[in-house]
């Protein structure tokens, strides 16, 4: 919904990482095609998603931050042990305000 805050999260191997905060500016909608044309500069009419979100105020973090770094600090992740990558797969999750700050507080120090 416009005007929530996201955290980006990066998986993979080597990553496991929050990278940025954002402020979503839109609601999803799904775009008509010159639309993601115009926002993906491309003219191929495959492009993934069906529904699409705009973003403000986007700040990557000067260095992104290690999850294993703030683990026990973040409730969302309370009692997942070492396989709490499986509570970041499938796209959006919504934490508490709480949690939101305990990453963007934590960015900050590093």
């Amino acid at each position: 919904m416009a005007g929530d805050r996201v955290i980006f999260y990066l998986a993979g191997a080597r990553a496991g990482v929050f990278a940025g905060t954002a402020t979503l500016s839109s609601a999803a909608f799904i775009p008509s095609l010159s639309t993601k044309r115009e926002m993906m500069a491309t003219d191929d009419e495959s492009l993934g998603s069906e529904f699409l979100i705009t973003f403000e105020g986007v700040e990557m973090f000067s260095a992104p931050l290690q999850v294993r770094s703030i683990i026990g600090r973040l409730e969302f992740l309370a009692g997942a042990g070492r396989k709490w990558g499986v509570r970041l797969q499938g796209g959006v999750k919504k934490i508490s305000a709480k949690d939101y700050e305990t990453i963007v507080q934590g960015a900050r120090r590093c």
